[in-house]
């Protein structure tokens, strides 16, 4: 963290042992003094991403293939991760969950105990 002394255009450096001493707080962590020092610089930008399915365990004649996910900021609504994280969220934090017959019953790893499928029906 910099803070500014009184005579224009010097700069102090502080480290967050110091902040936590001045404040009579307990001494950071080392994660917690990281980001108090690296201060307000930005240390990463996503830029999109890729999922990459490599194959079933290397065997030959596979190739692997590339879905590649622009960055939330190219999207017509770069709002829609942030919406899905929160509406799961808030579908996770609830007492209950409605179970939904779909295609993605086949590769659910939770199947087993779902109430909509004939193995879990014994729960």
């Amino acid at each position: 963290m910099t803070a500014t002394d009184t005579r224009p255009g010097t700069v102090v450096q502080h480290s967050a042992l110091d902040i936590a001493t001045a404040l009579e707080m307990p001494p950071p962590t080392a994660e917690q003094a990281a980001v108090i020092e690296a201060g307000a610089r930005p240390l990463l930008v996503v830029a999109g991403a890729a999922l990459v399915f490599i194959g079933k365990g290397g065997l030959s004649g596979l190739k692997p293939s590339v879905l590649p996910q622009p960055p939330l900021t190219s999207s017509d609504d770069p709002t829609w991760a942030r919406a899905l994280v929160e509406e799961t969220a808030e579908g996770m934090g609830a007492g209950e969950f409605r179970a939904a017959q779909g295609k993605a019953c086949e590769t659910c790893p939770v199947r087993s105990s779902c109430p909509v499928q004939p193995e879990g029906d014994a729960l």
